[in-house]
């Protein structure tokens, strides 16, 4: 008859009972089979078979290892320490460290990993980790060839990194604050390869090591806590303060009072003057209509040439007028300012002689056009320069993302400055004027579309005039070139005012429509000493309880568009708002630790 075997858990507590080992040695063993009752150890299914019978004597082998201990030879422990927060590492790891992919490395300036010696009754030898490696890392001289790279610290060694999908229904699914590394609640992953992540759920903080034993002992400690946490708001809330009902004329408002921190882009201090829950809304700054009246009195002063391109391509005004021709495929063409210059995009532009009353030197100038792109596309738009850190100036879109840029390179060929738009602001097959005024110094320069200022930026004070260049209208000199309809260029030597804007635009006034909102971005909002983050998709962003007393104030957006202000609004316990934060508070959030492989 058959030889009736262990079933595996049997066997796995018959080597803890008789060796005392706590070890899952038995992990290689085969599952059991279920029996028709439902049993794992029903005598017919548990055969023993030579293979069987081979894995018991290499387990048995490593049980007995494991066991018997020379009383002469120290144990080795292996202890280290990782340390979490912004900024928490005053001397970072000055290397680009490299792990696997999907990692997100953590800023090398977000923790500390330590080397330690265990505190012991007994002796023992310190386990250090190695910290110098020669790795063939990277790419060295051009994209084919790597190259050998030598390093001589831990941070080779330890990694801190998170695992799963960037995406979050709210905000960020982690990030560093000087407390330490915040998570939100993880949200598991589906596990379907190239559909869903397969390392992990979203948030999933890991420890990578190059060196760590094989078997044995391990003790993980984590110091952890709950986060006094503010709710992200959903976007059907709608801005508390617009909800306060209106006070009639002569009579006092009620103890419902919002806190208004405006400009809140720089840290300032309002005061809380009763403790409790708060709805936070943060707007955005619009673009506000100018009420200045059009200004043409001076349009001629400091006019270096205005181009009308109403059938020809010479300038009038300013000091002396310029000869110009037409180069290419570029053709006049009826346009709402009498005529314009149509470019293919393909060979043509507008090209004038460099005259020395073109001469901007190290001072200020406005640059200014009315286009209508026929492709969102890299192109020059206006231009005393080149690209490839050529000295001299360039106007241009620097992409074909609707962005409109001014950039500039300094006599010996290098960067002195560029002030751009965010994405978005300039469109297709629209009638748009776009202008840069350059004064020199730290964000002192302005672009403006349809004059409503668009971008603010430096650009420094090097001379900007290049003897060797060509104006050019409708391209970049031997560069790109813009595909669509430009009027109206004109070129000053001296900064323009926003009455004078709006008078270039009064010609086209019915065009001047404000650029497009840009698309909600994240927003970092900090209260005292507690950080809050998430997509500010509506104004009413958070509700958060907080105490009575002076309370600091920073907004951080990572949009281009700055923020307006920051309304605190104290919530009646009965308001929607004040009872879902309510049950918010009430959660208990949980930590799991692992050790191993994570693939879940």
């Amino acid at each position: 008859g058959s030889t009736r075997r262990l079933t595996v858990s049997q066997y796995q507590n018959t080597l803890r009972d008789l060796l005392g080992i706590e070890e899952h040695l038995t992990d290689i063993l085969p599952p059991d089979a279920v029996s028709a009752d439902g049993f794992l150890n029903n005598g017919q299914t548990l055969e023993l078979s030579p293979l069987l019978l081979e894995a018991y004597f290499n387990i048995a082998e490593k049980a007995l290892d494991l066991c018997i201990v020379d009383e002469n030879a120290k144990p080795q422990i292996q202890n280290f320490r990782m340390d979490l927060g912004a900024k928490i590492n005053p001397e970072p790891c000055p290397d680009k460290l490299i792990l696997g992919a999907l990692s997100h490395l953590l800023k090398n300036d977000d923790f500390v990993v330590t080397q330690l010696t265990a505190d012991k009754p007994f002796a023992f030898d310190p386990f250090f980790m190695r910290t110098k490696y020669r790795f063939i890392e990277g790419y060295q001289g051009n994209d084919t060839v790597r190259g050998w790279r030598e390093y001589d610290s831990i941070y080779h060694s330890v990694f801190a990194c998170m695992r799963g999908t960037d995406a979050y229904p709210k905000g960020k699914a982690y990030e560093t604050v000087p407390a330490g590394l915040l998570l939100r609640p993880a949200i598991p992953s589906a596990e379907l390869f190239q559909i869903e992540s397969t390392y992990g759920p979203r948030a999933n903080f890991k420890i990578s090591l190059r060196e760590l034993p094989d078997t044995g002992n391990f003790r993980v400690t984590v110091r952890a806590a709950k986060y006094d946490d503010g709710l992200l708001l959903d976007t059907d809330v709608k801005p508390a303060s617009r909800q306060l009902p209106k006070v009639a004329e002569g009579r006092k408002p009620s103890g419902v009072t919002p806190i208004v921190a405006a400009n809140a882009a720089q840290p300032q201090t309002v005061n809380v003057e009763h403790a409790g829950v708060y709805q936070v809304d943060v707007s955005l700054q619009k673009y506000i209509e100018s009420t200045v009246k059009p200004d043409d009195s001076r349009l001629a002063e400091g006019l270096i040439g205005a181009w009308p391109l109403d059938g020809d391509a010479a300038s009038r005004g300013g000091e002396k007028e310029h000869s110009g021709e037409l180069v290419g495929g570029a053709k006049f063409v009826e346009s709402p300012f009498g005529q314009a210059v149509s470019f293919d995009g393909v060979d043509d532009a507008v090209v004038t002689p460099r005259d020395e009353s073109m001469n901007v030197g190290e001072g200020e100038f406005t640059v200014a056009a009315w286009i209508r792109p026929a492709e969102l596309r890299q192109g020059g738009i206006v231009c005393l320069g080149r690209y490839s850190y050529t000295h001299g100036w360039y106007f241009d879109m620097p992409n074909g993302n609707g962005v409109l840029r001014i950039e500039t390179m300094n006599p010996n060929n290098q960067f002195n400055g560029k002030v751009e738009t965010r994405p978005g602001v300039i469109r297709k097959d629209q009638w748009q004027h776009v202008a840069a005024v350059v004064r020199r110094g730290e964000n002192s320069t302005r672009l403006y579309i349809n004059g409503y200022e668009a971008a603010v930026g430096t650009i420094n004070g090097a001379n900007l005039d290049n003897p060797t260049t060509s104006l050019h209208i409708g391209r970049i000199e031997r560069g790109n070139l813009f595909k669509g309809d430009i009027d109206e260029v004109r070129l000053y030597r001296r900064a323009l005012d926003v009455a004078e804007l709006q008078a270039l635009i009064e010609p086209g006034r019915k065009f001047a429509t404000p650029p497009p909102n840009e698309p909600r971005r994240n927003l970092s909002l900090t209260l005292g000493d507690r950080h809050f983050s998430g997509l500010l998709k509506r104004d009413a962003f958070l509700a958060v309880r907080l105490p009575a007393g002076p309370l600091q104030i920073t907004a951080n957006y990572d949009g281009k568009t700055a923020v307006d202000r920051v309304v605190l609004t104290p919530l009646d316990d009965e308001s929607k708002v004040a009872q879902q934060f309510a049950r918010f508070e009430k959660r208990s959030p949980r930590i799991g630790v692992h050790v191993g492989l994570r693939r879940d």
